[in-house]
């Protein structure tokens, strides 16, 4: 009791209080910051994509995977995804289209571009404008 008793705020500036605070406001921003919609499985963060993507909103994210645009699709439309009116485009040069979840903060955009070998299935996070 006689250490707890010298921490008390009123016997130090109110050190305990202020640490607490600090503490609170680094947990509001980690908790803040993170997409808020399911990631593909087995996607993998593309740390290059990620750093242009990250230039409109820090929270932003960009991930690969080596499977067919249609598959990945596929599957953010059994989470509950919807299109972003004209947003897809879908010809043997390209495929892409955004989609946005109702309730959610963050949308998904799906890019594939045949000649891109480096990044192959694109999957970006970004936060709905």
């Amino acid at each position: 009791m006689l250490l707890l008793g010298s921490l008390r705020p009123e016997a130090n500036g109110g050190i305990i209080v202020k640490f607490l605070v600090v503490v609170l406001l680094l947990a509001l921003l980690c908790l803040g910051s993170s997409p808020d919609v399911v990631l593909y499985p087995g996607a993998v963060v593309n740390e290059e994509a990620s750093k242009s993507v990250r230039k409109s909103n820090a929270d932003n994210i960009a991930y690969t995977t080596g499977d067919a645009f249609e598959k990945v699709d596929a599957f953010y439309k059994t989470v509950g995804s919807e299109d972003v009116p004209h947003s897809r485009n879908i010809s043997a040069d390209m495929k892409y289209v955004v989609l946005r979840f109702p309730g959610k903060k963050f949308q998904v955009q799906l890019s594939w571009v045949p000649a891109d070998k480096r990044h192959g299935m694109l999957i970006q996070l970004v936060q709905r404008p």
